[in-house]
């Protein structure tokens, strides 16, 4: 049983390693005879293990060799060589896993000497040359980005470039075999022009810019041009400084690039702002408490920093008019009334100034009536003529705090008692409450625990001392 276990472990590693191909054949040198002694390398092509095999020719020039993984029908390469002659060739594997290969070996020629090309930014013409072995029976062969030229000799030219990368090769043959290639690789390159430096444009009211940058300089040489694009929009082929006219309020966003006749530079960038600033707030003219029934509202309207054209907006009880002119006539006003009216200017862009507003009472001022008339002896009548109406004369104390609706009150007093109130002063307005200020619970010190505690321990140490006395 133990035997048998071991049987069938090693099993499969045997027959891993033995395969059915074989291969076998002739070396030969270029006169036909049989080369002894050369060294031969068989390769499975299209393979993954067992694929390679090496041996030596016997003294007939004859070699073989077993346990490839070359199925029927498989591809074998064979390569031999021999005191600096070498050859190759390919077979086929017949039904039975076996190939026939016979390889003929030659003294290739000395591998040619490359002059190197240096990379370059001009590929408007390249020479190759090389120095070979020079014999009736020798001849170049030149490989240029795959492309195979026969025959060829030294100083051959290549003409108009594209930019990339090319790689060329060289080999010299007899009739029967060639010598290694000899190959050598150059760049035709070409650099783009660095950024362009601009020069950054400022926040400004003004609704036209200079556009202005440094022109880049090619580090190869060529021509450079430049474009630029706004907000955008790219114009080609344009030169500093450019004048931008007729922008709008708002961010604008400006880059330019440097290119030469074949690649461009990455963009370099600004931005800035078109600024529209409010024209200055109107001065409202002080309308007091009044008991006519119609007030003439004025003011003198606000400036535009830029000088743009401006109107003014008027706001009276709940209704707007825009645009409006001052004055302004209100009709129609209520006895007893609180009223307000704001006015601000504005440019034909849209910005305003802050509302400015003022306030006033209509109040109705009642005179103190006659005295009645009284008869006299003759049948008619005496009637006294009225009393000199009071002269208010009022006295109002400071305004108090400002309430959470956003009012202020006052008191006010008529030192002459009129009793009337034809000329009182109001006795609240409206305000901007403060900000509540947010109180935070006072934090207690570590040292003010302590503190505590040490004070209840002495209390407690006096009690129980006093205690213990008093028992005595």
């Amino acid at each position: 049983m133990r035997y048998l276990l071991l049987l069938l472990l090693l099993l499969p590693v045997s027959k891993a390693a033995i395969y059915l191909g074989t291969c076998e054949g002739w070396v030969f040198d270029q006169a036909g005879n049989p080369v002894a002694g050369a060294e031969v390398n068989v390769t499975v092509l299209n393979c993954q293990e067992g694929c390679f095999q090496q041996t030596r020719t016997d003294s007939g020039g004859y070699y073989v060799v077993a346990n490839l993984n070359l199925p029927a029908g498989g591809e074998v390469r064979v390569d031999a060589r021999k005191d600096g002659a070498i050859g190759s060739n390919t077979g086929t594997a017949d039904s039975y896993q076996a190939a026939e290969v016979n390889v003929s070996i030659c003294q290739a020629p000395p591998k040619p000497q490359l002059q190197p090309v240096q990379d370059t930014h001009n590929g408007s013409l390249i020479v190759l040359n090389w120095t070979s072995e020079q014999a009736a029976e020798l001849y170049d062969v030149l490989r240029v980005q795959q492309v195979e030229y026969i025959n060829v000799s030294p100083s051959w030219l290549l003409h108009d470039l594209d930019f990339g990368s090319y790689t060329w090769a060289v080999k010299t043959c007899n009739g029967s075999c060639c010598s290694p290639w000899a190959s050598d690789s150059f760049t035709v390159y070409n650099n783009p022009p660095p950024k362009p430096q601009l020069q950054p444009v400022q926040d400004t009211s003004n609704n036209s810019v200079w556009l202005n940058w440094t022109e880049s300089k090619d580090p190869d040489g060529d021509p450079v041009y430049h474009n630029l694009k706004f907000d955008g929009r790219i114009e080609a082929n344009v030169s500093p400084p450019v004048l931008k006219e007729g922008l709008s309020f708002g961010q604008h966003t400006w880059a330019v690039q440097a290119c030469d006749p074949w690649v461009c530079s990455g963009w370099s960038e600004d931005s800035f702002h078109v600024i529209n600033r409010p024209p200055s707030p109107p001065v409202l003219k002080d309308q007091g408490p009044t008991s006519s029934s119609q007030v003439v509202l004025e003011w003198t309207s606000g400036q535009d920093p830029e000088g743009d054209q401006t109107y003014d907006e008027y706001w009276f009880n709940g209704s707007l008019k825009s645009p409006a002119s001052p004055p302004q006539i209100e009709k129609g006003l209520l006895d007893f009334w609180f009223y307000e009216w704001r006015v601000r200017t504005c440019d034909i862009h849209g910005a305003c100034s802050p509302w400015v507003s003022d306030t006033f009472i209509k109040y109705v001022c009642v005179c103190p009536p006659c005295p009645p008339c009284r008869p006299s002896g003759d049948g008619g009548g005496v009637c006294p003529p009225c009393p000199k109406p009071c002269e208010e004369n009022w006295v109002c104390e400071p305004w108090g705090p400002c309430l959470e609706p956003g009012i202020q009150f006052r008191e006010c007093i008529d030192l002459n008692q009129c009793n009337t109130t034809c000329k009182k002063p109001p006795e609240w307005r409206r305000c901007q409450p403060p900000e509540k200020l947010e109180v935070k619970p006072a934090e207690v010190g570590w040292w003010m625990i302590l503190l505590v505690l040490f004070g209840i321990f002495s209390l407690v140490l006096l009690t129980v001392m006093l205690y213990l006395v008093l028992k005595r």
